[in-house]
């Protein structure tokens, strides 16, 4: 009785007060309810509340949602719980693609693109997957691919921003130097709507504190937005960092940082965008080493505000926000920067101007970290050793700079990097990069890019490397059972320590002998060895890039757990989880190894 009378209240309440509780409902939930009366489902058919399910279950959203525009509107204009429907059936969608991609080999990069293909919507389930819990069975294999698909996402999204350079329309400053961000994926909510929000708070925060900002001259405005970005510590490269660090390259990350360090073309990027968003008219204009920002007057007055007439008819004053807040009148720029000018080297800078100064600032940092002068392909040892900076990062970072340089030559415009460096060597660059370390993104190489390159770029060696790869996609990988005939005593994904050279490693493939040709076995003296090519060799893995081919006679099988973190995360290309009780990973290579 006591039952039934809770029910009764239930049903006497308000059908704002039900559908205020039903709100704290799953959505899932939500659907039983309304089965089981005529009131409870139009209830839990309201709009409000599947808006709210949508905005809770929900952070990322394709653009072609518009629903920033939605939230705004009223929330009968909308079909909320349509909207929820088709969110659920791509979560379905790519949840089923990247089950395919953990459980095969072939064809995942037609499953990648598959993914690609539902739009930004997928960032949420894929992020979902990037955080499965440790219990997982397929924890490892789990984690690295949905981050790897993420980040291939991310790739794309950027790659389409920059390629809007050659067929128009130019994306703003900030949404290009954004694109930079995307690529190391070091922040997985790093994004264009992320920026600008930033961007905006800052705004807003400059009104609230200048109440009367609006009324002020160009000239008090442009000061007392520098005034305002140096108080909140955008000051330029932060107190104890490396002018050459690659994290002052990045918009995002000066923006989202405590310390905001950032170059001085990413200080000008943010100055701008934030002067503009408060009504003045700024743009930002490169010199050798340094890039200052050039504000206007509106035409018909001067900085100060008095209404002039004539050539005077728009005043200018350049700002340094990397270095101060003073403006600069437009004789001591000149006077500072007169040789430049005579060079004809200093100019107001496009957005493309800028890109390509990123991209080679970029290019420069990994330099300076790596101690090398030359453009770095993806394999030269010399990337290895940077005591500051991961190797990912600087892989990703390389890779940008590559893709920008690649795009920009098809644009006509090309940075200044050493004259040894040729526009086909940078593209034999990307490719080699791409085709070892970014093998999904071959597709968008092949069918973006490639068609509109000069014809002596689009040479048929590089289109017929594509159509390989990709075609290798498709096929099943050649399989390896066990031999008994023949003796491969350890397995994939045991763990060992090299007996001469005493680094660690887990095994990723074998051969029953020496496949390797003959001018490796000759340059690692192979056949010196006691049991020289006719023993069982073994791949390995050390860490992200790296790896080996090592002789069975040199493998020493240790049992170490939890497995040691330089093995993270990018054991989860290979294997599902880690074994404690046997010590050694659990295979996801069963398509090519299956007896191990």
């Amino acid at each position: 009785m006591e039952r039934q009378g809770e029910i009764t209240l239930l049903y006497s309440l308000p059908d704002e007060l039900l559908e205020h509780i039903f709100s704290y409902l799953p959505a899932q939930s939500t659907c039983l309810l309304s089965v089981t009366s005529k009131r409870w489902n139009q209830v839990s058919n309201g709009p409000a509340l599947w808006r709210g399910h949508c905005q809770s279950d929900f952070r990322y959203w394709d653009p072609s949602h518009q629903i920033r525009r939605h939230f705004a509107a009223s929330v009968s204009s909308t079909d909320w719980k349509d909207l929820y429907r088709q969110r659920q059936a791509t979560d379905r969608a790519t949840t089923d693609l990247l089950n395919a991609i953990i459980a095969r080999e072939t064809g995942r990069i037609l499953n990648y693109q598959a993914i690609l293909s539902k739009g930004y919507d997928v960032k949420d389930t894929l992020l979902r997957h990037v955080r499965v819990g440790d219990d997982a069975p397929d924890v490892l294999a789990r984690r690295y691919f949905s981050a790897d698909v993420l980040s291939y996402v991310h790739r794309m999204i950027a790659l389409s921003e920059w390629i809007k350079f050659v067929d128009g329309p130019e994306p703003s400053l900030e949404r290009a130097l954004t694109a930079f961000d995307l690529f190391l994926a070091r922040d997985a909510e790093c994004d264009f709507d992320k920026v600008s929000d930033q961007l905006d708070h800052l705004a807003c925060q400059l009104r609230d504190d200048c109440p009367g900002l609006d009324q002020l001259p160009t000239r008090a405005k442009a000061q007392a937005v520098v005034s305002f970005l140096r108080g909140k510590g955008f000051r330029g490269v932060a107190a104890g960092s490396s002018y050459h660090a690659l994290e002052n390259n990045y918009i995002g990350l000066a923006l989202s940082n405590d310390t905001h360090s950032s170059l001085p073309f990413i200080s000008v990027a943010i100055y701008c965008a934030v002067a503009e968003r408060v009504g003045l008219s700024v743009r930002p204009v490169c010199v050798p080493g340094h890039v200052y920002a050039l504000v206007e007057s509106p035409v018909g007055r001067d900085l100060d505000g008095n209404v002039v007439s004539g050539e005077e008819a728009v005043g200018q004053v350049y700002m340094d926000p990397f270095a101060s807040e003073e403006a600069i009148p437009p004789a001591k720029f000149q006077l500072q920067w007169r040789e430049s000018l005579m060079d004809g080297l200093v100019e107001p800078a496009c957005t493309a101007a800028l890109v390509i100064r990123a991209a080679g600032n970029i290019h420069a940092s990994v330099q300076a970290e790596a101690r090398s002068h030359y453009l770095i392909p993806p394999i030269e040892p010399s990337l290895r050793p940077m005591p500051h900076l991961h190797y990912l990062e600087a892989a990703n970072a390389i890779y940008s700079a590559l893709w920008v340089f690649t795009i920009f030559s098809i644009h006509q415009r090309w940075p200044d990097l050493d004259p040894g460096i040729s526009r086909d060597a940078v593209l034999s660059y990307l490719a080699q990069h791409l085709l070892e370390h970014y093998s999904a993104d071959a597709y968008f190489l092949q069918h973006t890019t490639v068609p509109i390159l000069p014809d002596h770029f689009a040479n048929g060696d590089l289109r017929r490397l594509l159509r390989a790869h990709l075609h290798s996609d498709r096929l099943p990988p050649v399989r390896q059972p066990r031999d008994d005939a023949v003796s491969v005593p350890y397995r994939i994904g045991q763990v060992f320590r090299h007996r001469r050279y005493g680094y660690m490693g887990v095994i990723i493939g074998w051969d029953a002998t020496c496949r390797n040709d003959e001018d490796w076995i000759r340059r690692n003296r192979v056949d010196e060895l006691p049991l020289a090519r006719n023993q069982s060799f073994y791949r390995v893995g050390r860490t992200f890039d790296e790896t080996m081919y090592v002789a069975n006679e040199n493998i020493e099988i240790v049992r170490t757990s939890p497995p040691p973190d330089t093995f993270l995360p990018w054991v989860g290309k290979y294997f599902l989880r880690y074994d404690a009780e046997t010590g050694a990973f659990v295979s996801n290579m069963r398509d090519r190894y299956p007896d191990d």
